[in-house]
């Protein structure tokens, strides 16, 4: 009779597990089922998108004057990332490469595509130019210490128009890919203090 009881408690025990299990995987498999479901579909809007909003230059944004409400009205932009792109825009200066939208995180890789599609910079915008101050440059996402001291010594021996040769080919301080994202924020010359007194005398 012990022997029967224990097999029969087993075999509850073994259904109940099963039943467990079954219970746990249907739920989940219908999770992942959902989110393959949403990427495909998401994947298969932006890329008919992606091909046909090109042909409407008049749906296109400026990214470096768009407020955070025009950014967060394209389908690919939340309203948090609209956020962070404004904050990010103000904090470098301004865009002067669409890729540097790469550098702001939460990204999908759907929504980056796509907003790189309807977003432009003029032709003719000019980033503004850095302030040559030590403490102003560590804070800049793209300044080490290292490069942010020397600069400053370029500043004041007057040559920081050898600013690229100095920091990527002498001291190698960074590469050229980083060189070339920076060079449009350094000014190549810095007015002396008497020239801005004159000007302000006119």
């Amino acid at each position: 009779m012990e022997g029967i009881e224990r097999r029969g408690a087993t075999r509850l025990m073994t259904q109940y597990t099963k039943n467990m299990i079954i219970g746990f995987s249907i739920p989940v498999f219908f999770v992942i089922g959902y989110k393959a479901y949403k990427h495909i579909t998401t994947k298969k809007l932006y890329e008919c998108i992606y091909y046909t909003m090109p042909e409407n230059p008049s749906l296109w944004i400026d990214v470096n004057t768009a407020t955070v409400e025009e950014l967060a009205s394209l389908p690919s932009i939340s309203k948090p990332i609209a956020k962070r792109i404004v904050s990010y825009r103000n904090w470098i200066g301004g865009f002067h490469s669409i890729s540097q939208l790469e550098e702001i995180g939460w990204w999908n890789i759907h929504d980056l595509t796509f907003s790189k599609k309807v977003l432009y910079i003029e032709p003719n915008f000019q980033p503004r130019k850095l302030r040559i101050y030590y403490t102003n440059l560590v804070k800049h996402p793209y300044f080490t210490p290292r490069m942010a001291w020397w600069t400053v010594k370029l500043k004041r021996e007057g040559r920081l128009s050898q600013w690229k040769t100095v920091i990527v080919d002498s001291l190698r301080l960074c590469n050229d890919s980083l060189a070339n994202k920076l060079e449009p924020y350094i000014p190549t010359t810095i007015p002396s203090r008497k020239a801005k007194w004159h000007d302000k005398g006119r």
